[in-house]
């Protein structure tokens, strides 16, 4: 759509059309060739008469491209589509791994669910975190990109207990030359009440401390990585700031976080790529507060 600034007699007002030919000549020939012609200003007839304007051409910007994947996370980044579990009680969001395994210990149905509370359709991902048994930590919920293999020895362990989760999954061949955006979605947040952290970073039988003051925050990230010959090298990564994610966010709220290059690797072709969504930030370490809750829907990537 072309569009016109004005100005009359201090009066500055904004002429719209659609047009059938690229006009860049006088208003008259602009009118007369449009094919619709939207007018807002205070008194149309002062304009119409007037004899002294100025105007300029200023282009619309153009959208952004979005990623298309046929990778099975990416056809079901709306949450729609969620899987059963052999001899479990909890579901998976196809394409997705969640930690439901090892918090199914603590809550049968496990704390990353389907849930009918969507930004638009008919599900969304919701993720809680729960009171571990262990300890009376803080079992964060996750979905992500990747695998989870649970351990009960390691799961017993703060530090062992990440060794579970492994991190991303391959790019299709015809999207590693794309030069990746901005991770875009919808959310909303809710954080627990009280914030704890581990009294011994080792061991989940310590028990836990309250952190005064500390507030839960929800994690929300993507890194892009080249993965070569037993060689990882980050390329970007976009994260939600600590700032933004510890809001009370009530109703779903549009995300859009800008991926942040490394210095020198904008020219290199990503092969794997990691997304991440928990209801605390710091639940590989077994901190955060209980009943921090985190509903994700409608994933997108916008393409440079």
């Amino acid at each position: 759509m072309n569009h016109i600034r004005g100005e009359l007699s201090g009066l500055r007002f904004i002429f719209f059309w659609k047009t059938d030919v690229h006009t860049k000549g006088n208003l008259n020939f602009a009118l007369m060739q449009s094919t619709r012609f939207i007018l807002s200003v205070l008194s149309v007839a002062a304009v119409l008469q007037s004899c002294r304007w100025k105007y300029e051409f200023d282009p619309i910007p153009t959208p952004a491209k979005e990623l298309v994947s046929s990778s099975d996370w990416y056809l079901n980044r709306d949450f729609e589509q969620w899987d059963s579990v052999s001899g479990k009680q909890y579901l998976k969001p196809h394409g997705w791994a969640t930690g439901n395994e090892g918090t199914s210990l603590i809550r049968s149905e496990g704390n990353c669910n389907r849930t009918t509370d969507a930004q638009s359709g008919q599900y969304a991902v919701k993720l809680e975190s729960l009171r571990n048994s262990f300890g009376n930590s803080v079992a964060s919920a996750t979905t992500f990109l990747g695998e989870f293999n649970f351990n009960m020895n390691q799961a017993l362990n703060p530090v062992t207990a990440r060794d579970m989760t492994v991190f991303g999954l391959p790019i299709e061949a015809s999207l590693s030359n794309k030069k990746f955006d901005k991770l875009i979605g919808y959310y909303k947040y809710t954080p627990g009440q009280t914030y704890v952290r581990l009294n011994n970073p080792t061991t989940l039988f310590a028990g836990v401390s309250e952190v005064p003051g500390a507030r839960d925050y929800a994690g929300i990230y993507a890194i892009l990585e080249r993965r070569s010959n037993g060689t990882v090298t980050k390329i970007a990564r976009a994260e939600m700031d600590s700032t933004t994610a510890t809001r009370t966010i009530p109703s779903y709220t549009r995300f859009e976080i800008p991926f942040q290059y490394e210095p020198g690797a904008e020219t290199l072709e990503p092969t794997h790529i990691t997304i991440v969504f928990a209801s605390s930030a710091k639940g590989d370490f077994f901190e955060g507060a209980v009943g921090s809750t985190l509903f994700i829907d409608n994933i997108s990537i916008s393409l440079r």
